[in-house]
């Protein structure tokens, strides 16, 4: 009995290990797919992508994140786009050319 009880601690304890080692990929299906509404305020404000706290707040409850995860998330997503938006050359001499 106390052989059985060791292994199946063992088990559990891979286990666990297994899912520590997903990291941050480990997210569930609903929060892959309550980001469409970010997405989608992102797209429509693409010329100013910094939403302000009421708007967060509403992110956040559409979403179902905290309003630390939603900042993040658009952080991360204006720094994507900054990476995305660098290696375009139109981009890039409008950008030097147009003053702001």
């Amino acid at each position: 009995m106390l052989k059985l009880a060791q292994t199946d601690q063992r088990t559990d304890q891979r286990t666990d290990q297994q899912t520590n080692r997903q990291g941050k990929n480990n997210m569930s299906p609903t929060t892959i797919d309550n980001v469409g509404a970010l997405k989608l305020w992102l797209t429509v404000h693409s010329a100013n992508p910094y939403p302000n706290k009421p708007e967060k707040i509403m992110l956040a409850i559409l979403s179902d994140m905290t309003l630390t995860q939603v900042a993040t998330w658009f952080a991360n997503a204006r720094r994507r786009l900054r990476k995305s938006y660098a290696g375009d050359p139109l981009i890039n001499n409008c950008h030097r050319a147009c003053p702001h």
